[in-house]
């Protein structure tokens, strides 16, 4: 499921998580009762969520969600590239943390870490700091490149 008021970020997260899975339903919601109505179902195996909902604190609908379903599995995106958020997002149940707009490539070792408990190596070409990708229409979403695990750290 994808909790997310701007369309074009869910159009650009969407084909990433149909990658991962074999017959992939993937959910939308543009704001936080929406995804609260979705987040029940047994179908949706993860949650990325906006926390920058304009409906909603995203730390507020994280607990709200594993307070319905604590095993439910949340990856978190911010526009925040801050320690803080990071704390707030991870101390209340969130997967993992990102911040909006790094590249295909770590959105899906992100999507891969959570739902398969596994990280394969980063991609040797992306440094950590942050990094860009471009969406289909031409907007940018800048997302936190994580430092490149030590040999031995993967699958």
């Amino acid at each position: 499921m994808i909790v997310a008021d701007r369309p074009l970020l869910r159009e650009a997260i969407k084909p990433v998580i149909e990658s991962h899975l074999p017959s992939p339903v993937v959910r939308e919601a543009a704001a936080e009762e929406e995804a609260i109505r979705i987040v029940p179902a047994k179908s949706v195996e993860m949650a990325i969520l906006d926390i920058g909902l304009p409906d909603s604190s995203g730390v507020t609908m994280l607990k709200r969600i594993k307070r319905l379903c604590p095993s439910r599995k949340c990856l978190v995106l911010t526009r925040h590239d801050n320690a803080q958020y990071t704390r707030l997002a991870r101390g209340h149940g969130g997967s993992d943390y990102l911040t909006k707009g790094a590249t295909s490539w770590q959105l899906s070792d992100a999507i891969r870490t959570i739902l398969f408990d596994r990280r394969v190596m980063m991609d040797p070409f992306h440094a950590a700091g942050t990094s860009q990708i471009m969406c289909r229409s031409n907007t940018y979403i800048t997302m936190e490149v994580l430092p490149m695990p030590k040999l031995g750290k993967f699958c």
